[in-house]
């Protein structure tokens, strides 16, 4: 979900930082009282940062993740989610707030949501 970097001449100096400490988010996804399998997307500041599908028994992991304040979601079905779009997310989505710590694991559970249909936009 990421995008290319257009440097041109003259820019200015480009500073670029490695890190090995990044975070993971690990969880279990729900739908009427049991596990679900589900598209997971992560947010941060309301922009899609990264995005996975959970296995059939609704356990999913992301590493690697920058630390910081994210946002996630669970959906039964991506094809109809304006994941791009913020104010689609906040109108549509329940997303349940997550800090992500340099180097730790931290353990979710995330209710399964049901994607509005297409509304032909």
């Amino acid at each position: 979900m990421g995008s290319d970097v257009i440097i041109v001449p003259g820019a200015g100096p480009l500073e670029l930082v490695l890190a090995d400490d990044g975070g993971t988010v690990e969880g279990q996804v729900t739908a009427d009282e049991g596990p679900a399998p589900a598209w997971i997307l992560l947010a941060k500041d309301g922009v899609p940062s990264r995005n996975a599908s959970s296995d059939p028994a609704g356990h999913f992991k992301i590493d690697n993740l920058p630390p910081g304040d994210y946002r996630i979601y669970a959906w039964d079905d991506n094809s109809t989610v304006e994941y791009a779009n913020p104010e689609w997310l906040r109108q549509h989505g329940k997303g349940l707030a997550v800090t992500v710590a340099a180097g730790q694991t931290i353990q979710v559970k995330v209710t399964r949501q049901i994607a509005p249909p297409d509304q032909g936009n």
